[in-house]
């Protein structure tokens, strides 16, 4: 993970109300989130549905104003149904926007690039609403989209590459990173490609898809070679829980890895590189 000092970035007020407001504006990018992972597995434009740059109400089509659209409260205040036709709403709306809350907040709070400078919060907000997307969709629809992937390493280019702009590396060592954090990819893309073929020659089926091998390499982008033993161990004992729960809740052998992995990456970017070092 790319590592920027403690800057004079952090507005002038206690920490805990800044990471406040970090929570309030996940709830924001929440919105987002939501309708995002509802109309990217269906093929609709993420800016438009049906004609309308406006978020419709999925029973009675009618576009939500202003007071629909305040995150969780207006899911609270409306008793979870629409103002139009008082049909339930899906709750998967205000838990997505509560996941992306957490995920702004903890990546915030725990990583000192996101408080370093705008540019560092900036980046490090958008890979927190792309991972609030992915969790949601392959949930619902066991699938990580390419896009989101990509979104995923061009941040991840983006925080290695920042430190450099910014003076706060010499240039110099721009490449060398980049060349490291390639090879980090690589190692972190190959070996679940490795592991899924074993699995497929020995229990004659998928253990893992596609979408999270390619998440697996932009992983590697943001974490590199030092936390790939903890990443590992924690994305399989997550796994593990989680297939678990998921035959208790529906019965199905088959189930979503992408949630397990997203929270092993999101506790290892978050961790000291310290720590990470000694499971080497």
């Amino acid at each position: 993970m790319p590592s920027l000092p403690i800057s004079s970035a952090l507005p002038p007020f206690p920490f805990w109300l800044v990471t406040g407001g970090v929570f309030v504006l996940g709830l924001f990018l929440g919105s987002f989130v939501s309708a995002l992972s509802w109309r990217m597995p269906r093929g609709y434009s993420i800016l438009t549905i049906e004609g309308s740059q406006r978020s419709i109400c999925p029973h009675c089509r009618t576009p939500l104003g202003a007071k629909d659209l305040v995150p969780l409260f207006s899911y609270l205040f409306s008793g979870g149904k629409c103002r139009h036709c008082h049909k339930k709403i899906s709750r998967r709306y205000p838990l997505i926007e509560l996941i992306t809350a957490v995920f702004c907040t903890v990546i915030f709070a725990f990583t000192a690039f996101a408080q370093a400078s705008l540019p560092g919060f900036i980046i490090m907000m958008m890979l927190a609403l792309v991972l609030s997307a992915m969790f949601a969709i392959d949930l619902e629809h066991k699938i990580i989209p390419d896009r989101l992937n990509i979104a995923v390493a061009v941040l991840g280019i983006a925080a290695l590459v920042l430190p450099s702009i910014t003076a706060e590396t010499p240039l110099a060592t721009l490449g060398d990173t980049l060349v490291t954090a390639t090879v980090a990819a690589a190692v972190y893309g190959v070996l679940p490609i490795a592991i899924r073929y074993i699995f497929l020659l020995v229990m004659k089926k998928d253990g893992l898809g596609f979408g999270d091998i390619k998440f697996f390499a932009a992983a590697g982008l943001w974490l590199g070679l030092p936390a790939l033993p903890l990443f590992l161990i924690m994305s399989g004992f997550g796994g593990v829980l989680l297939g678990l729960f998921w035959k208790k809740a529906t019965g199905e052998d088959a189930f979503p890895f992408g949630p397990a992995l997203i929270i092993a990456f999101t506790v290892c970017l978050c961790l000291p590189e310290k720590i990470l070092s000694a499971f080497l």
